[in-house]
């Protein structure tokens, strides 16, 4: 009788051990599913921190913003020594040499703000590199599981721009309906009237070959300014890479940013029975502070 039932236990063992091996197999499963999930929120996570480092940086202490109103300041000095100065030629032909200087003068003011708007686009550019830089530098720690595991992530791309359907924060001329009208025959202005972004606001006639450009910057509503954010990828507008294929490149800006796109990868390695290596990409939008009250 008790020879007899030997063979039944040790079937009853096998299937106990088949049916541990199964479950433990399956916990393994849903742990490795569990770990991917992790390690792509957790990529996510650092790519979301290092855009909005990188927001922080576009519009530091309102620069961008500050900017925009000046470059605006002088476009309509241009225009009214312009003006000043046709009327005087035609009137009182003896001032022309002093309605001329003053046309100078307002032109050479102009130039000089172009060249402080390249000098921040460049400083800026520069402050983006050194904090990409930085955040390369810094140790994220890897996570690894005796059978899976996920590398530090890198940044592969970044790509600067702006965000669509947002203009300046400059609004059009108060108490200038020459000027004004002007800028509504050229379509610079909005609905809104606010000065549309991305674009050279040119001058017409003597002083079309000046440059006045705006950068893309939400204006304050109420004195209240929009903090820096990160957004969906549809609503990003890229003008150009600062970072390719994991190596920065040297861009010719035309408008300063007021966003930028990252692309982070990390690698995933998963070995149930077989070695599985899968690249989790993720993508971030950091958008800059908006602009504050005009000066």
């Amino acid at each position: 009788m008790h020879l007899g039932l030997r063979p039944a236990k040790g079937n009853m063992m096998m299937i106990m051990i088949m049916i541990a091996a199964v479950i433990i197999v399956a916990v393994l499963v849903v742990m490795t599913v569990h770990f991917v999930f992790f390690a792509e929120k957790r990529v996510q996570g650092e790519s979301d921190d290092i855009a909005l480092r990188l927001a922080r940086q576009l519009n530091q202490n309102d620069n961008a913003g500050f900017l925009n109103n000046i470059v605006c300041y002088s476009r309509e000095s241009v225009f009214n020594s312009r003006k000043t100065y046709n009327t005087i030629k035609e009137r009182a032909e003896q001032l022309e040499p002093l309605a001329r200087q003053l046309s100078t003068d307002a032109r050479d003011g102009a130039l000089l703000v172009e060249q402080e708007r390249q000098a921040l686009s460049r400083h800026t550019l520069a402050e983006l590199r050194k904090n990409i830089e930085d955040a390369s530098k810094e140790g994220r720690a890897s996570v690894t599981l005796p059978w899976a595991s996920y590398a530090q992530p890198e940044i592969k791309t970044v790509e600067i721009g702006y965000i669509k359907n947002v203009e300046s924060n400059v609004t059009g001329p108060v108490g200038n309906d020459e000027l004004l009208s002007f800028d509504k025959s050229a379509d610079n202005l909005t609905q809104a009237d606010f000065y549309k972004a991305n674009r050279n606001l040119a001058l017409p006639d003597a002083d079309s070959d000046l440059t006045f450009k705006l950068s893309s910057l939400p204006a304050p509503i109420k004195d209240t300014i929009s903090p820096p954010r990160l957004a969906g990828p549809g609503a990003f507008k890229m003008e150009y890479d600062l970072v390719k294929g994991g190596s920065f490149v040297s861009p010719t800006p035309q408008y300063l940013p007021s966003a930028a796109r990252i692309g982070v990868v990390s690698t995933v390695k998963v070995s149930i029975g077989k070695e599985n290596q899968n690249t989790v990409p993720v993508w971030s939008t950091g958008v800059a502070c908006g602009a504050g009250p005009p000066p």
